[in-house]
């Protein structure tokens, strides 16, 4: 009886982590489609987003803020690139970061930036696509590029871009 309970539980909790994940994902999909970031998402993807929305409020939302395995920082994060990614001149205050700039300069995103997909993708801040592209997907397995992705702090050029 305790068992089953027990797993019953363990089963709520995974499936309310999964729903804020995809939730997460969903509202930053949604907030680029609105600002004309990538095209309108599936019917699916906005209630996701809602449906997250509704299950992580006030004492249910606190109480799985302390369970969940994710790093602390993880929402935070996506929900500043969030924000940065609806407002093109926030955006731009974000690539001018001297964190970000280093990262662009690694060579093996200098290289892939040249491409002609690759760069009408990123100039025409069409992300969601350019993080899909098998090449970026490449890319992000390479150590050196995974290396300055770790030592960058994302954070701090996220809040220069947000509070300027």
């Amino acid at each position: 009886m305790v068992l089953g309970a027990a797993f019953g539980l363990l089963l709520v909790w995974a499936a309310a982590m999964l729903i804020r994940v995809v939730g997460t994902a969903a509202e930053m999909r949604v907030a680029l489609a609105e600002s004309s970031l990538a095209e309108k998402p599936p019917l699916v993807v906005p209630k996701l987003a809602h449906l997250k929305r509704g299950i992580f409020r006030g004492e249910v939302g606190d109480a799985f803020d302390r369970l969940d395995p994710l790093p602390d920082g993880t929402y935070r994060i996506l929900g500043k690139l969030t924000l940065l990614l609806k407002e093109p001149e926030r955006f731009q205050l974000f690539i001018e970061h001297p964190e970000v700039q280093e990262l662009l300069a690694e060579p093996h995103i200098v290289e892939a930036l040249q491409e002609p997909e690759l760069a009408s993708l990123f100039y025409g801040r069409r992300f969601f696509a350019l993080i899909q592209h098998p090449r970026m997907r490449d890319l992000m397995k390479d150590p050196a590029v995974r290396q300055k992705f770790r030592e960058m702090q994302l954070e701090e050029a996220l809040d220069y871009a947000l509070n300027t």
